[in-house]
């Protein structure tokens, strides 16, 4: 989806991969976006995800220094909050940014900028 996706390890999504929360390394896109701090996002920001509750439903949302940039849709989010609920850290680069569409590559791990 990105430009990035050549320097990525791993996107041939193996069972092991899938598995190993550690090797999580996924694309989504950002969902119920904030407007204002939206402004201040381009591509190549590093962005934090948070496991957050909302009823009977975990949500991941997205910041940027400590703003809510919106929620993270993806088709292997259920397997981000499993590993997230385990304790494995997790964020995200900003990789795309066209209109409305947000793509963000999550990874696991801490950032190391």
């Amino acid at each position: 989806m990105g430009k990035n996706k050549g320097s990525r390890p791993g996107g041939g999504g193996n069972a092991d991969q899938f598995n190993n929360c550690e090797a999580v390394n996924i694309d989504g896109l950002l969902a119920s976006q904030q407007p204002r701090a939206m402004a201040f996002v381009k591509e190549e920001s590093v962005v934090t995800l948070e496991l957050v509750s909302h009823g009977n439903r975990d949500i991941v949302e997205v910041k940027l220094r400590g703003a809510l940039l919106g929620t993270l849709f993806a088709n292997d989010l259920d397997k981000l909050i499993d590993c997230m609920k385990k304790g494995y850290p997790f964020f995200g680069v900003v990789t795309e940014i066209s209109g409305a569409r947000c793509v963000i590559w999550v990874q696991s791990g801490k950032p190391t900028s």
